[in-house]
């Protein structure tokens, strides 16, 4: 399974799919076409890393949205590569 999800064809896949629903940029400002190219070019290296338990996500960005009824929401945004891993591994399950 690990093979399946971590997988350049899969993960280039996720960020095209992200692209189409007009994802916005992480809060890191990169775009779904960066991550994309990142990963067209960093993929073996990413996932070596994450076979090797030496990756590390980025701290996510909490953040609270007033809601229509009152009272408050709690939102986390992510970067661009941290979704597309997120979405893969969601995706597998």
């Amino acid at each position: 399974m690990f093979k399946t999800i971590f997988d350049q064809e899969n993960l280039t896949a996720v960020a095209k799919e992200r692209k189409k629903r007009k994802f916005k940029p992480g809060y890191d400002g990169m775009s779904m076409d960066g991550a994309g190219a990142w990963l067209f070019i960093n993929s073996k290296r990413l996932i070596r890393d994450i076979k090797a338990k030496e990756y590390s996500p980025m701290p996510a960005l909490g953040f609270n949205t007033a809601k229509t009824s009152g009272g408050y929401r709690s939102l986390v945004r992510l970067t661009a590569l941290d979704t597309v891993l997120q979405i893969a591994v969601n995706n597998a399950l």
